[in-house]
C-alpha cells in the first residue's frame, strides 16, 4: 500500500467515525425530543440525580425569585 492511499484510508475512517458520531447525537436528539415535552416558552429544565436522596424526589414548580432566595438552612431537618 503507498503512502497516499494510506493516507486516503485514514482520512476515509476518520470521515465514517465523524458521521457515525453524527447519527448517534441525531438518535440521541429524537429520543430526548420524544420522552420529553419542552414547553414552548423559555424555560429552565432541571435533572436531578438519581442516586441523591435513592432517587426519591419532589417535583414543584418553582418562580425564579424563589429559587433565588432559597438558603440551604431552609432544607435541614432537626436531628433532635
Amino acid at each position: 500500500m503507498t503512502c497516499m492511499a494510506l493516507v486516503l484510508c485514514i482520512i476515509y475512517s476518520l470521515f465514517v467515525q465523524e458521521e457515525e458520531k453524527k447519527k448517534q447525537d441525531e438518535r440521541e436528539r429524537i429520543a430526548r425530543e420524544k420522552r420529553y415535552a419542552l414547553p414552548e416558552a423559555p424555560h429552565i429544565v432541571v435533572h436531578p440525580s438519581r442516586t441523591a436522596k435513592s432517587g426519591k424526589f419532589d417535583c414543584t414548580v418553582m418562580s425564579l425569585s424563589l429559587l433565588l432566595d432559597y438558603r440551604p438552612e431552609d432544607t435541614k431537618v432537626c436531628s433532635t
